[in-house]
């Protein structure tokens, strides 16, 4: 044990330290990957202290499950990075001219490409061509004075272009549809810009008439296998397809990823229960299959664990009710699972999953959207029926106030929400929604519900918040609507 900040004569890996948790497990992390992905050990080496140079260092305040998670997430953070550094220059030359990378910013893609470069000195040549497609109006004064030093030093003179400027979607990403036509023998693998969704609202000159979007051939595989209802989630900037049913509407526990910087669909572990209408969440980079319709039996409370680093599914603490039709989001670490069916009919209770106690916690919808943004808890639309029978449907949407343990009924929609694919972007939910005609048609329309005005003035995360992809009609044309709030 280490109680006195001295060093000990620990047998470990120059280049690494020992972390130690409040009750004694050592957990060893690379001293590089830990100074570039926490600000706590950047402080700690820039400022001079003795600790910054101890090969163990006791952490009082962090649990072992807490470190066991920093673990996964620097291994997984460095399997992605070694990946990106690998790949052959006509993908790094597609995939920097694509909408491919969903960045936070656009010096993550500057710094993309000039590590991709330092891995290997022959591809230096390559870099004026790549540097091109760097957007550097869109960073910061300090951003861009980073950037010439390190052109100066590689001896590069870059001048960039502004045609790229005016099209920003590196830092904004895009949407994409997975499924079959209606005749289901042509798989589709679609995309439309975040920035033509948003758009497209904006430059509606009236804003009260429907206008048409369409989604966009994207030249790329479908996945290998025909799925239908399945659920859909992005972790790593990588998609996942998870369970749902085939088109003989047999439940399925088949599980496709999809690599966008490799332009590869790979196959992963299957999860422990075939299952269909059940809510995919994403907590801290795991999957979570919470409840749903399993074979011979209305719904299961199950709900299993997906590690990508590990590709492996684990049983955890079920949901106290087996639920159809469910919603949900993650909010500060927590899932929260509202609304659907069980055996007795509609459900109103809000679940919470704490995955630190690996506990289930109580805080009536069903086939709703559920999203969560600044300090609120938003549920939109949904039915109050049996299953078999969408006879009544829930035209407004209620907000659940975290600091004041509040309900409220807050909007009126202007269409129907029942088992909709939607996205959260800046506070705007945009939903998918098909409406019968006649013949056994049906549109696709697009609902944008601006949830702004009910945040009291605080300022939110612009990060999205992705649900299923839609699997039917999403190769044709939707309408646009504004949803009156």
């Amino acid at each position: 044990m280490v109680d006195d900040g001295k060093i000990h004569n620990i047998p470990t890996t120059e280049g690494h330290q020992i972390i130690i948790s409040k009750s004694g497990g050592r957990h060893e992390f690379d001293r590089n990957v830990l100074c570039q992905e926490s600000c706590y050990f950047q402080g700690l080496v820039s400022s001079g202290m003795r600790d910054a140079h101890y090969r163990e260092l006791t952490l009082e305040y962090l649990t072992n499950e807490s470190l066991l998670e920093v673990n996964d997430y620097l291994s997984r953070k460095m399997s992605k990075s070694s990946e990106m550094l690998s790949i052959l220059p006509d993908d790094m030359f597609r995939l920097v001219g694509s909408e491919d990378i969903n960045a936070n910013s656009e010096i993550d893609i500057f710094n993309l490409i000039i590590k991709w470069i330092s891995a290997d000195l022959l591809r230096k040549h390559y870099a004026e061509k790549l540097l091109h497609e760097v957007r550097f109006s869109l960073m910061t004064a300090t951003e861009k004075k980073k950037c010439v030093s390190l052109l100066d030093d590689l001896n590069l003179n870059i001048c960039h272009s502004k045609e790229k400027d005016a099209n920003v979607f590196h830092t904004v990403g895009m949407l994409v549809a997975v499924g079959l036509t209606a005749s289901k023998d042509e798989k589709f693998f679609n995309m439309l810009h975040l920035f033509d969704l948003v758009d497209a609202f904006k430059s509606s000159a009236h804003p009260s008439k429907s206008s048409l979007l369409k989604f966009k051939f994207y030249g790329r595989k479908g996945p290998p296998v025909d799925l239908i209802e399945c659920n859909a989630r992005v972790v790593d900037n990588c998609l996942y397809l998870v369970g749902g049913k085939t088109p003989n509407h047999e439940n399925i526990n088949d599980v496709f990823v999809y690599n966008p910087v490799l332009a590869t669909w790979s196959k992963c572990c299957s999860m422990h229960l075939a299952r269909s209408s059940f809510y995919l969440g994403e907590i801290a980079g795991h999957l979570y299959a919470v409840s749903g319709h399993i074979a011979f039996l209305f719904g299961t409370p199950t709900v299993e664990k997906y590690i990508p680093s590990e590709n492996q599914w684990y049983m955890v603490e079920p949901l106290p009710d087996a639920l159809v039709c469910s919603a949900g989001c993650a909010f500060n670490g927590m899932m929260y699972v509202s609304g659907g069916f069980d055996e007795y009919g509609l459900v109103d209770l809000v679940w919470q999953f704490d995955p630190s106690y690996n506990k289930w916690f109580s805080i009536a919808q069903c086939g709703h959207v559920m999203t969560c943004t600044g300090n609120n808890l938003f549920v939109v639309g949904g039915g109050t029926s049996e299953m078999s029978q969408w006879s009544i449907n829930i035209m407004n949407g209620e907000m659940y106030d975290f600091e004041n343990d509040q309900w409220s009924t807050v909007l009126k929609l202007k269409m129907f929400v029942h088992c909709s694919p939607y996205i959260t972007i800046n506070n705007c939910i945009y939903i998918f929604q098909q409406k019968p005609l006649l013949d056994n048609m049906s549109d696709t329309h697009l609902q944008k519900i601006n949830l702004t005005k009910y945040l009291g003035g605080k300022n939110t995360s612009d990060e999205s918040n992705l649900s299923s992809v839609p699997d039917e009609n999403a190769n044709k044309n939707f309408w646009l609507n504004e949803a009156e709030e």
